[in-house]
């Protein structure tokens, strides 16, 4: 793995949605020479590469800042790569990480194998796959600003053989694909959001021979472990073993990780934010706990209501979603993908007398797609 600036040599061919190829040495070529301590690229892939690469060869810090305007010190001399937290309790934090620590379980990529670009390059899961590319020498499809329908159009025309994406993104595009598409990939990514068994098999039955892997990292932790056995959680053991040298351990229902990967100044022992629930011998995420609203002085866990609707049959897809409230201080409102509206009608409405009167959606819009965030995440708040 990369450990010095000519160990970062190796980077993809890029293939935009445009259709315009740039080779490695086209690249290099237009690679410049810092002109500031700290190198801020813009929010094209190719901008981030041609800023690593730069970093890389004069060590120089590379802060990936999407924009923000945060007043970000540069770390100690050296190649580092600055990357910020989602913000989503409080103002975004700068978390400094070396290529090593990031490539660390980046396992050993397939040169030529086509990679699909579904994160922004500025997030820490978008970092993974253009490193994992750079580390290879794969062919990376990389669109510019492209919501998640344009990049299930992007992967139709391209045909990735690889593609890294979050659950919700995944869920999209098993939708938007057509049944007699006869394309194949081998090597299916999930990150960023709890994964539902329901999911894992859909993919499985429709991928037979990819590999399945459901990532767990974080901008502040790294890459904690990975998860290859189809099954939607992890192996209670890990709390006891560990696994790849990270540590686990559920504080008030909350996961914490020791992680060797973690960025310089986190905590030993990180809080993650993520609950769980030990079921068995498997541990379960059951969703953030920033996750949580209070509504009218009850708690209310969208994820967890979520996963219900998202059981019904006639449900494809759904986000569930609190809109501010005058009185109540929120309201859950939800967005609905179905092929038979009057049936997920009925379905819906069978659930809604069986949930708390706070948990039921007073508004429900019935879409062709969900609406998701930046990060290929479904937004909790609006």
């Amino acid at each position: 793995m990369p450990s010095t600036p000519g160990e970062l040599a190796l980077h993809p061919a890029f293939v935009l949605h445009e259709g315009k190829r740039q080779d490695a040495a086209e690249l290099a070529d237009l690679t410049p020479a810092p002109q500031a301590a700290m190198l801020r690229p813009g929010t094209d892939a190719a901008q981030v590469i041609q800023a690593l690469l730069a970093g890389a060869r004069d060590g120089q810090p590379v802060l990936l800042d999407r924009h923000t305007g945060l007043d970000v010190s540069a770390p100690e001399a050296g190649f580092r790569v600055g990357i910020l937290t989602s913000g989503t309790t409080g103002a975004p934090k700068c978390t400094w990480h070396t290529v090593e620590r990031l490539l660390a379980r980046a396992g050993s990529p397939r040169s030529g194998q086509r990679w699909l670009l579904t994160y922004s390059p500025h997030s820490y899961a978008g970092l993974q796959v253009l490193l994992h590319a750079m580390a290879s020498g794969a062919e990376l499809v990389a669109g510019q600003c492209l919501d998640a329908s344009g990049l299930v159009q992007l992967a139709a025309r391209t045909q990735p053989q690889a593609i890294s994406a979050t659950p919700s993104f995944w869920r999209l595009f098993l939708m938007a694909l057509p049944v007699e598409a006869d394309w194949s990939l081998t090597d299916i990514v999930l990150g960023g959001e709890a994964v539902d068994q329901a999911l894992l098999s859909r993919l499985q039955e429709r991928w037979p021979k990819a590999q399945l892997r459901h990532i767990y990292a974080s901008s502040e932790a790294g890459s904690v472990f990975c998860v290859k056995d189809g099954l939607a959680g992890f192996p209670a053991a890990w709390l006891t073993q560990g696994t790849s040298g990270v540590g686990l351990r559920i504080v008030d229902g909350m996961l914490h990780v020791r992680s060797p990967r973690a960025a310089a100044g986190v905590s030993p022992w990180h809080a993650t934010g993520d609950l769980v629930d030990m079921r068995g011998e498997r541990v379960h995420f059951m969703g953030r706990a920033d996750g949580l609203l209070n509504i009218g002085g009850e708690k209310v866990d969208l994820e967890q209501v979520e996963a219900r609707v998202l059981a019904l049959p006639a449900v494809a897809d759904a986000r569930l979603y609190g809109r501010a409230n005058p009185v109540t201080g929120f309201l859950v409102e939800a967005e609905v993908v179905t092929r038979d509206r009057a049936a997920a009608q009925l379905q819906l409405a069978e659930l809604g007398a069986q949930l708390r009167a706070v948990e039921r959606p007073r508004r429900i819009h019935y879409v062709d797609q969900l609406s998701l965030g930046a990060t290929g995440k479904k937004q909790r708040r609006q």
